[in-house]
């Protein structure tokens, strides 16, 4: 009978050994899904860290905030939904970035007309710390930088050409930039010196005959930096040498023109409404082609040379640069010293032109189809981009590891090759 109760016992116990081993991995499987839960959901909700591996290849009213408004006690900006503001500091604005904003530092008006228009525009360096992106010139990478906190964005913004611009560049630099606002095509954002909006403008290329006809000056530059990279004034030279009649105002020529060199800049950008300079009405009464001759032939590089602060003239360009012209102007509405083998060739078809009114006036066509923006739209566009961009960053992860190598060199079918020439033609 013992025997029998001990049996029994004994087969109770194992049962409830079992039924505890059963339990204890249900209590396993639960606790390994818990956590599993829980990891997924962290990494759902983690801000983004940008991956050292990828290099580029390409293409409301008044709201004012005070600083309290900007950033939470614990220094930490809200990034996980749209609600939220992004800072966007800019380190060291140039004069005419600076013209452009005007009274919209510190508040969302830059990017009220945008599709996301949450963002804050700040020239404050004391947000460094705080800002979610921070716009950099080159020369501001002089110094080796840290990111102050994760997920910070780091945007190279420069429109000098790589001659100019990258002297000071530091090394240490490398793998922080994550996006590009330059004059290359490859660029995250493309600064380009105006635009050409497409539609009929009305253009009455008749009622311009007269004032066409009454040019009685072949060519005319504006030129204050001399002996430049492009060697331009040596092309100056060779095309009067071939009887070409040319007008150079400024410090590389004999004429002079008001304005004083701290307005210049507004001239040239026209970043603001209104703004006229009286310099250039000689261009619409006197000359028949104005020489936007660049002081660097770099892949891309295009200034106002050729677009807006010449084109809103009557007045046909002679471009020399080292861009594709036809991805930047109206068709028919400029004469590129790339499409000629010569110097003199060149020389003798401004002269065919000169000579030939009817021929000449065809470079006026266009206008009926386009109209001439200034660079305010392009940055208009371009930082509602950078919003919309700041409130997507997972979609938009980049990394720069060379930040030299990319300004400086080509990045097609001939790679490695530096950006910039120079030749007379």
């Amino acid at each position: 009978m013992t025997g029998r109760n001990d049996r029994r016992t004994t087969a109770t116990v194992a049962s409830a050994l079992r039924l505890l081993q059963l339990r204890s991995v249900q209590v396993s499987v639960c606790l390994i899904s818990l956590i599993v839960t829980v990891v997924l959901y962290a990494q759902k909700n983690e801000k983004p860290i940008y991956s050292d591996t990828i290099t580029a290849t390409k293409t409301i009213g008044k709201t004012m905030y005070s600083r309290k408004d900007l950033w939470r006690e614990d220094n930490q900006s809200v990034h996980s939904d749209i609600s939220s503001t992004k800072i966007i500091l800019s380190y060291t604005p140039a004069r005419w970035f600076d013209e452009w904003v005007g009274t919209k530092w510190n508040t969302t008006n830059v990017f009220r007309t945008c599709p996301v228009s949450n963002c804050v525009l700040t020239q404050d360096r004391t947000m460094l710390n705080v800002a979610d992106a921070v716009l950099f010139r080159l020369n501001d990478l002089g110094t080796c930088r840290t990111k102050f906190k994760q997920g910070q964005v780091w945007v190279l913004f420069e429109h000098e050409s790589p001659n100019y611009a990258h002297k000071s560049l530091k090394k240490c630099n490398n793998n922080l930039v994550n996006w590009t606002l330059t004059y290359r095509r490859d660029s995250d954002f493309m600064l380009v010196h105006g635009q050409f909006p497409q539609h009929d403008t009305g253009y009455n290329v008749s009622g311009m005959y007269q004032l066409l006809r009454s040019k009685s000056k072949t060519a005319v530059g504006f030129i204050s930096h001399c002996k430049a990279p492009s060697k331009r004034d040596e092309f100056v030279r060779k095309l009067r040498s071939y009887g070409v009649d040319i007008d150079i105002y400024g410090k590389c020529g004999n004429l002079t023109c008001g304005g004083g060199k701290d307005t210049k800049w507004k001239g040239v950008w026209n970043v603001t409404s209104g703004h006229k300079d009286n310099c250039f009405d000689v261009l619409d009464s006197q000359y028949k082609f104005y020489l936007s001759l660049e002081n660097s032939l770099c892949k891309d590089y295009v200034t106002e040379k050729s677009l807006h602060l010449v084109l809103r003239h009557q007045i046909v360009p002679i471009i020399r640069d080292g861009a594709n012209r036809s991805l930047y102007h109206p068709p028919h509405s400029y004469v590129d010293t790339k499409d000629f083998k010569s110097i003199k060739s060149l020389a003798k078809y401004i002269k065919y032109l000169s000579e030939n009114f009817d021929e000449y006036l065809q470079f006026f066509n266009w206008r009926k189809q386009y109209s001439v923006e200034t660079v305010s739209g392009v940055l208009q566009s371009v930082f509602c981009d950078m919003c919309n961009r700041m409130h997507n960053q997972h979609r938009y992860k980049r990394l720069y590891n060379n930040v030299k190598h990319f300004y400086e060199k080509s990045h097609g079918r001939e790679t490695n090759k530096h950006i910039c020439r120079n030749r007379l033609i």
